[in-house]
């Protein structure tokens, strides 16, 4: 079941990863938003309240998404280091993970598979 385990640390780190694509993406977009409603682009608008609006909900989304992309990397390390901590909130972390169609699903599901087994849990208590 240790290769179960490692695999799964690769796929939380890879997880991580694509979240922290995802926030920085973000953060792009809120700049631009931000960058039209001041005026400091070549775009002009009526209203740039609408922009702003709309640059601080992408900032926000920016922020949360990279708070679940660090949060998946740091698990991933705990699980490398089979911590029993690191275990209990992966299992519980892929409860949200479910939402997060396809690869969330999977990722939830292999993670349940490989975390409830005996064998694993033998070797986090270990």
């Amino acid at each position: 079941m240790k290769k179960h385990v490692d695999l799964l640390v690769w796929l939380y780190t890879a997880w991580g990863a694509v979240f922290l694509i995802v926030a920085l993406a973000g953060v792009s977009l809120a700049a631009g938003a931000w960058a039209i409603a001041t005026g400091v682009s070549p775009v002009q608008v009526s209203s740039p309240m609408s922009g702003q609006v709309t640059a601080a909900g992408l900032a926000s989304m920016a922020g949360l998404t990279l708070l679940w992309a660090l949060l998946h990397l740091a698990l991933a390390r705990a699980l490398a280091a089979l911590r029993i901590w690191g275990r209990t909130l992966v299992l519980g972390l892929s409860i949200v993970n479910l939402l997060l169609l396809p690869f969330g699903t999977a990722l939830a599901a292999y993670s349940w598979w490989v975390l409830l087994k005996d064998e694993t849990r033998r070797l986090f208590h270990a």
